[in-house]
Formats: structure tokens, sequence, C-alpha cells
């Protein structure tokens, strides 16, 4: 394999990542509009996030302060996609750039 694929591939996983991270403020924004978590499109993008959420529910609280609550584990999961998405990226880049030199 040459270079151009490896960096075609890298740009493949990289616009996967940038999608699902979008997609995951795409639910928060949703969570705070009742009529859009009701939508097909709510429905397809909470299926999409909840297995990946689910993690972090079952490992942060949920705190209420007055009568909001506040959805922590969300937070929580979003810091750590996109911590991990940089990590991933950094890694193949550097991987690409090793073998290949430059």
């Amino acid at each position: 394999m040459d270079a151009a694929l490896y960096t075609q591939m890298f740009n493949v996983i990289q616009g996967l990542l940038w999608a699902y991270g979008y997609l995951l403020i795409g639910v928060a924004v949703i969570s705070w509009v009742p009529e859009l978590a009701e939508t097909q499109f709510g429905q397809w993008l909470t299926a999409l996030s909840e297995p990946y959420l689910n993690v972090f529910r079952r490992l942060v609280p949920a705190v209420r302060v007055g009568g909001v609550h506040i959805e922590l584990a969300y937070v929580a999961a979003v810091l750590a996609y996109f911590l991990l998405e940089e990590t991933v990226l950094s890694v193949l880049y550097l991987l690409i750039k090793e073998t290949f030199g430059g």
C-alpha cells in the first residue's frame, strides 16, 4: 500500500469520528427540545448514541440542582469521546508519518 491510500483511509476514519462527535452534540440539542426528540430524525440520533452514552450513565450519576436534572454522564461521554478521537487520529497520523517518512 502506498501513502496516498493510507492518507485516504485516515481521512475516512477522521470523517467518521467527526460525524459521530457531531451526532453526540445533536443529541444534546434534541434533548432540550422534546418535539425534536420525538421526530424520526431525533429517534435515529438517539438510537445511534444510546449504546455509547449508556456506558457512561452506568458509571456517572445524574445530579439534581434545584428543579434541574443535570446528566453528568453525557458531559463525561462527550469529553471522553473527543479525547479518544484526538488520540486515535494522532496515533494514526504518526503511524503513517513513520511508515512513509516526511
